[in-house]
């Protein structure tokens, strides 16, 4: 009895075999590929986020408005660098006093001081002492000039 040649179009089991282990290591080899490829990529986008995060964050931590406990001594800080402290006890009403902040230093027209957080607390340091300011939970805007 002769044997007659396999003419259909499906295939048979041992090419459909080696089909499915050729599609598994090229897929495989594929996947490889895009991980290598993706790895420096996604490290180097992490890394470049995570330094705009700090300068960030690192200015974003004084935003807002700060008061003395003792005294009534006030600072707002801006996003963009600028900032005023002024004072409200009656013999002081020339309005507010303005300045620049940028890498934990403000900066007043004739002097400046060191700004670091302690806690909650942002203490700022001059030559003439130190100063506790508390954070308000609310922004108020600096008295115009009389």
């Amino acid at each position: 009895m002769e044997v007659m040649p396999n003419n259909s179009p499906e295939p048979t089991a041992d090419v459909s075999y080696r089909s499915a282990v050729a599609v598994h290591v090229a897929s495989r080899l594929w996947l490889s590929f895009c991980v290598m490829s993706i790895k420096p990529f996604l490290l180097l986008t992490c890394l470049l986020l995570a330094s705009g995060c700090v300068t960030t964050s690192q200015k974003d931590q004084f935003v807002g408005t700060w008061k003395t406990k003792e005294i009534n001594i006030y600072l707002r800080f801006y996003a963009d660098g600028k900032a005023a402290q002024w004072d409200e006890r009656p013999q002081y009403t020339g309005g507010a006093v303005w300045a620049k902040f940028h890498d934990g230093t403000i900066t007043f027209h004739d002097w400046d001081a060191n700004l670091m957080r302690r806690g909650s607390t942002l203490v700022m340091q001059s030559e003439s002492g130190d100063y506790v300011f508390y954070r308000l939970p609310h922004d108020l805007e600096p008295p115009k000039m009389h």
